[in-house]
């Protein structure tokens, strides 16, 4: 067995060996690049013995968060979330292109990929209610079923005059093979019978009802 060293100034050196066991029926070719990658570019392989330069292979190459700007009133019916923006006070950022804002509350992704899915709510109500909360909805083929994949709910007791502060979170890794199909919603709900309603608080300055979307490789 050979193997081929590189020598540095130092005397040290590095060496590129062959498999430790014999191909079964032809020679292997170890095909490499014309040229060097770009900056960030990770290399490979092709299935036939090419080596070539990729980006972001099975990595993160998109996370964003938006916020829910606007504060929404909640009466029991469950209702689509819309009023969404991306999160955009100076210490906050995103991370590849593509993203758009949700069209009518409905989201699409920015790639194909999997992705991790967060939604987290914080909810004020001055009496009691039962079951308010929030949940994650995913459609593949673009509007048409949905499919509930996550959600999370809590009851808030009766304080009469003051005010009573809940949160929670539902979270999913939804797998999106085709942008223009794969897209999800989020809904919220409250108990209709309770002595109050509830409000899912919002912020253009910080998270309090947000959505979290990161891409963690490739489908």
């Amino acid at each position: 067995m050979s193997s081929l060293k590189l020598k540095h100034s130092g005397g040290n050196s590095v060496s590129l060996n062959p498999p430790t066991s014999a191909p079964t029926s032809s020679d292997v070719a170890f095909k490499l690049p014309n040229a060097d990658g770009s900056t960030g570019q990770y290399m490979k392989t092709d299935g036939s013995g090419n080596l070539g330069f990729v980006t972001g292979v099975n990595g993160i190459t998109h996370a964003n968060i938006y916020r829910l700007h606007t504060s929404f009133t909640h009466s029991g019916t469950h209702t689509i979330l819309t009023n969404w923006e991306e999160a955009d006070d100076a210490s906050s950022g995103k991370l590849g292109s593509g993203w758009s804002l949700p069209s009518s509350g409905v989201f699409s992704f920015p790639a194909t990929g999997i992705y991790h899915v967060k939604v987290r709510y914080r909810v004020r109500s001055t009496g009691e209610n039962g079951w308010p909360g929030c949940d994650i909805k995913v459609t593949q083929n673009n509007g048409g079923a949905y499919d509930l994949v996550a959600d999370t709910f809590q009851g808030i007791a009766d304080l009469s005059t003051s005010s009573s502060y809940n949160s929670g979170a539902a979270e999913a890794i939804v797998d999106c093979t085709d942008t223009g199909q794969v897209k999800f919603r989020v809904t919220a709900y409250a108990d209709g019978n309770g002595t109050a309603d509830v409000a899912f608080e919002a912020s253009t300055s910080t998270n309090a009802t947000m959505v979290s979307i990161i891409r963690l490789g490739d489908t």
